[in-house]
């Protein structure tokens, strides 16, 4: 009996640490689009899609709008949710949001984040100085803007699309 629980309680700890692996970034094409769910290392909350014209935030876990597509290559790509709308700069300019309209969507790039092994930031094509930062501090329900590359609340990771958590 003691073996079957330690056992046990070996595979349930396996699968807990096996939660949200971190993966390559897929880069896709408009014809050919491959989803990815981009998770922020600090706090660990999902980027999010709030719809058409609201701002993009962090969220805990979602099966919709927690997708997105990397249209293009490392140096200059849009990012595209399952929603259909592509992440842009919203009406205040500071802050990151999203739209329908695909000529208003933001060029991004991709860069290894600075000091955080495996991690990435995600920032404008030209202006690789500062990445997606969780504004006022990280986890669920923060708004998102630019700041200096390195910033803990910046670096990020890639995870399947159809990851459910534990």
């Amino acid at each position: 009996m003691r073996r079957f629980l330690s056992l046990f309680v070996l595979l349930a700890l396996t699968w807990v640490v096996a939660g949200a692996q971190k993966i390559e970034p897929v880069f896709s094409t408009e014809g050919a689009l491959q989803y990815v769910r981009i998770q922020f290392k600090t706090g660990e909350a999902f980027l999010q899609d709030n719809g058409d014209g609201q701002q993009c935030r962090t969220a805990v876990f979602a099966k919709q709008g927690q997708t997105f597509a990397l249209i293009g290559n490392k140096d200059a790509f849009v990012l595209r949710s399952d929603k259909g709308n592509y992440v842009t700069m919203s009406s205040n300019n500071t802050h990151i949001g999203s739209t329908a309209d695909k000529s208003k969507a933001i060029e991004l790039a991709l860069i290894a984040s600075p000091g955080h092994a495996g991690c990435y930031e995600i920032t404008k094509k030209d202006d690789k100085s500062k990445g997606f930062n969780q504004w006022g501090g990280a986890g669920a329900g923060k708004q998102l803007g630019f700041w200096n590359a390195g910033d803990p609340n910046n670096p990020l990771y890639f995870v399947e699309p159809g990851y459910q958590p534990p």
